[in-house]
């Protein structure tokens, strides 16, 4: 399975290789019409299109997966939709990672250390209340039957 793009012609377009093998993922390629936008833009969603990236699917993990040819002439993923997406048509999940595109382009300024710490604090704050109502729920009762037993004698 070749893993290093082609030229396809005299215009230095980048081919993508029809097999990838990305680690334990074996991607086929999806070259039709309906992905096209991806490296040729789509100007009703202010995307100007990137010859690098090309949409693969990982039929054994059921995902669609978006994948860059990096300058070090390496493949890096973009972006994995979730086994569900493999169900939507080419067309729909081709829009969806546009608009994902569009909306972490740093060129537009999106910040991704913005993005990854505002994530982190909201994951930490999930995690503290689901820590503090676990701890709630199993010390509650025996501090207050401690509490009872204690200082009921007293009042």
């Amino acid at each position: 399975m070749p893993s290093r793009p082609v030229l396809e012609n005299h215009l230095g377009r980048v081919g993508h290789p029809e097999h990838l093998r990305l680690g334990p993922r074996a991607l086929t390629l999806v070259d039709d019409h309906l992905t096209r936008p991806i490296q040729q833009g789509q100007a009703t969603m202010g995307w100007e299109g990137d010859e690098r990236l090309a949409l693969y699917v990982d039929q054994r993990r059921a995902e669609w997966v978006l994948v860059r040819l990096e300058a070090v002439g390496a493949y890096a993923v973009v972006a994995i939709t979730d086994p569900a997406a493999l169900e939507l048509s080419p067309v729909d999940v081709v829009g969806q990672l546009i608009a994902h595109l569009v909306a972490h382009d740093v060129r537009r300024g999106f910040d991704p250390l913005a993005d990854v710490e505002a994530h982190n604090a909201a994951r930490d704050r999930a995690l503290d209340a689901d820590f503090a109502d676990a701890i709630g729920n199993d010390v509650a009762p025996r501090l207050r039957h401690a509490f009872r037993r204690d200082l009921g004698a007293h009042w």
